[in-house]
């Protein structure tokens, strides 16, 4: 599959698919339109594992020879899905009661920056070089300029809680971990038949946090209850979205290493940025000097992108002048 093609299938939908969640969240509390999320996203990775065994015997053959040898790393994937989707989505719902989403969504393009440092310890050859910290310097300051209007037109320090801050870095170094884990122990298992056990972890982790989190009671009355309609949120963030991007992500992390996967999160806040912008006019509180300040942000975070994007797929192994850390 081509890079190029899975970043901007990836871009379009899971940076549209921003503004559906914000919708979506006037129906569902947030841990269970997550776990909800996850579930239809396993549906969705079993039918596509499905019908790729219905068809091919070879296919079908390959899955045997791989549980018979053991070359499955069954519990690495259901360990992989809940560090990549379940606790990072988990953590995020629960410190946007104290901060504003838009600062939590400005923060998930560090997990880049937690996958190259990761990386550089743990994954041979994968050194931090000047290119990469270039890359990762733009983003930071992409960050801090695109958090300046949420910062002004929010009641943030009414409310801040440096718990909520914390979670959020967890959340993003448990994606740029996640990549590396991915690289290191299942880069070379069928891509589909990881996926559905990435996001089985994912959903069962997910559904025991939303009971812990809401209650037992509440949380199966809610699924009873709610009007069956509005299932279609988690449907298709999970089908078109979570089960995708399980897809997608594994395919660029295998072939192209562990740090690229963390710039799909710039392209996507862009596209997710325009649409919003466009369409359902989030920034009608900004004055002119903010609406600056959010285009002077997303162009930096494109350009850290596009300089991390070709860097990490036309590489050049770097001398030992140019390994910033050995």
């Amino acid at each position: 599959m081509n890079a190029i093609a899975g970043f901007i299938y990836l871009s379009l939908f899971v940076g549209g698919s921003y503004s559906f969640t914000s919708r979506a969240l006037n129906y569902f509390e947030s841990s269970i339109l997550i776990s909800l999320r996850m579930a239809f996203g396993t549906l969705g990775a079993s039918v596509i594992f499905i019908l790729m065994v219905s068809n091919s015997k070879n296919y079908v053959s390959s899955i045997k020879e791989s549980f018979n040898n053991e070359k499955f790393p069954l519990w690495h994937a259901l360990l992989h899905g809940i560090m990549h989707f379940g606790i990072p989505h988990t953590l995020i719902s629960l410190s946007q009661k104290t901060l504003p989403s838009t600062i939590v969504l400005l923060a998930q393009p560090l997990s880049s920056l937690f996958s190259m440092v990761f990386a550089n310890y743990l994954i041979p050859g994968c050194q931090i070089t000047p290119k990469r910290v270039i890359s990762q310097a733009i983003t930071i300051g992409g960050i801090m300029i695109s958090i300046i209007p949420a910062l002004s037109s929010s009641s943030i320090l009414d409310s801040f809680d440096p718990k909520s801050v914390f979670l959020v870095f967890i959340a993003v170094a448990s994606v740029g971990f996640s990549s590396v884990f991915f690289k290191l122990y299942l880069s070379s298992v069928d891509t589909c038949l990881c996926s559905v056990f990435q996001l089985t972890g994912a959903t069962v982790y997910s559904v025991v946090f939303s009971i812990i989190r809401i209650g037992p009671h509440e949380y199966f009355q809610f699924i009873i209850n709610v009007d069956k309609k509005l299932f279609i949120y988690p449907f298709l963030l999970g089908v078109f979205c979570t089960c995708s991007s399980a897809l997608i992500t594994s395919i660029i992390v295998r072939e192209y290493g562990p740090i690229i996967s963390g710039f799909l999160y710039h392209s996507q806040i862009v596209v997710g940025s325009v649409i919003g912008v466009t369409l359902f006019d989030e920034w009608m509180r900004y004055g002119v000097v903010e609406y600056i300040e959010s285009i002077l942000g997303l162009l930096l975070l494109l350009i850290a992108a596009i300089i991390g994007i070709v860097s990490e797929l036309y590489p050049v192994k770097p001398t030992d002048m140019e390994t910033l850390i050995p």
